[in-house]
């Protein structure tokens, strides 16, 4: 979905896709990516706070 906040006349919501090349286009492209954790050994804490 893209932003829902009103921008100012004459410009436009963008979204991540407007920023990713066609396939067509021939030019080559990036993606970059990062992941998270909540912690290792997070699945032992949380059976701890639901036992108590």
């Amino acid at each position: 979905m893209r932003q829902q906040l009103s921008k100012r006349e004459g410009r436009y919501n963008e979204s991540l896709s407007d920023f990713v090349a066609p396939r067509d286009s021939g030019l080559k492209d990036y993606v970059g990516a990062f992941t998270v954790t909540a912690g290792i050994g997070e699945d032992v804490i949380a059976e701890r706070f639901k036992r108590q």
